[in-house]
This record gives structure tokens, sequence and C-alpha cells, in this order.
């Protein structure tokens, strides 16, 4: 839901800002500190001009006979349509997440931009909207063109007022090798597959591992 080339607070498309987010609508030019639009749909927990909640970047748990909001997701009762189901936000491109046998933890991995990729943990979805910080953050550290726009949202992160409320389990810089000294080219990254092992013809000392993939770097670790 926005750009790959650019920093997107709803600027482009035509018409401009097509999907009519806030605060100027659809047609309406979009002001860099006050805009939740392009990226910022990420944090945005509210109505964004659809008349219901914004699901861009982030994670919903719904019953999956009906995709109604479960009762206990910490937004049910909301009345903004929609945002009941929102249990995570904040993130760029939450592409594959699992579960961790035997809990109610859930492991996502995070397609980033420009700096990082990122694996995110959310140990229990009903105890809170945990927000990972996109646009304002790229894996733990600041976004930097995401910072230059000086967004009232990004800043209300940076100066303490809300900080976000969850960092990453692990990520790694794309320009970085993931382990030191393997063969897996650093440089171009998406992290595009996670799975815990739950056993069979790997040593033993894999058993519970978390594994992850990267389409972009063609390696699982």
């Amino acid at each position: 839901g926005a750009s790959f080339y650019n920093s997107d607070y709803g600027q482009f498309g035509s018409p401009v800002n097509p999907c009519g987010d806030p605060p100027a609508g659809s047609g309406g030019a979009e002001v860099t500190s006050t805009s939740q639009g392009g990226a910022f749909r990420s944090q945005n927990l509210g109505a964004a001009g659809y008349g219901q909640a914004a699901y861009g970047g982030k994670i919903l748990r719904v019953n999956p006979l009906t995709g109604a909001a479960l009762p206990d997701n910490p937004l049910y009762g909301s009345q903004v349509l929609g945002a009941d189901r929102i249990v995570a936000a904040g993130f760029r491109n939450p592409y594959r997440f699992t579960i961790r046998p035997g809990t109610n933890e859930l492991w996502v991995g995070d397609v980033g931009w420009s700096q990082s990729e990122e694996i995110d943990r959310i140990p229990n979805a009903t105890l809170g909207v945990q927000n990972f910080g996109w646009p304002c953050y790229e894996g733990a550290g600041v976004q930097p063109a995401y910072a230059g726009l000086s967004s009232n949202t990004c800043e209300a992160f940076y100066t303490g007022g809300t900080p976000p409320t969850a960092t990453p389990y692990y990520e790694y810089a794309h320009a970085d090798q993931v382990v030191p000294g393997e063969g897996c080219a650093s440089g171009s990254s998406s992290i595009t597959g996670i799975a815990f092992y739950a056993g069979g013809s790997y040593p033993g000392s894999y058993t519970g591992a978390l594994f992850f993939g990267d389409y972009s770097r063609n390696c699982i670790w």
C-alpha cells in the first residue's frame, strides 16, 4: 500500500491519495506533518478514509469460520469498524508468520525497505496491540527517510510521547551477512519464509529451532 521507491505519505496516485487517507481525503494534497496515508497507514488504528480501520501493516486475529474479531482481542468493542480485529501494528510487510508449537507466541518475518529485515515476536496477541514502529523505525533503528518528513506520528515516537511497544527479536542489515563468512550474498534482502522445526531427519539440536529464509539472498538459516 505504499511506494517501494520513495517515502510515501499519500502523495502519489491518480487521483492523488486514491485510498482517501486522512486528513486530505481522495484527491487532496497531504501534508507530511499530518498525513496518515501511504506508509503511515501502518500506524493508523482508526478510520482511514474508508469508513473502517486501516489494515495496512497490521496483523489481524479473527474467528476462522466467520472472519469476526475474537472477543479477547485487545481492541474488541472498539467503535471504529474493523479495529477489533487488529492485534499488532507498525509492520512494513509481514509477509509470513508462524505460531511456536505449544505456545501462543506469534513469530513474524517482516520484509524491510532499505536497511534491514526483522523477525518480530508477539508473546500473546490478547494482551494489547503491539506496535513495531514502521515507517518511523526500520528494525530497531530510526528510518531516516521517514524521519526527515517531520511527521507528527514519528515525532511522537522520537520525543518519547508514544514509543513503539515492541522491537525486533532479531534483525539483519541488508549490507551484512547473517552468519560471518557464509556464502550467502548480502545487499538485496527479503525475509520470505519462517517456520519452527518439529523434528525429523535433521540432527536433534535443530528440534524446536526457528528456520527463516530470504528470497533475495537465496538462503535459509
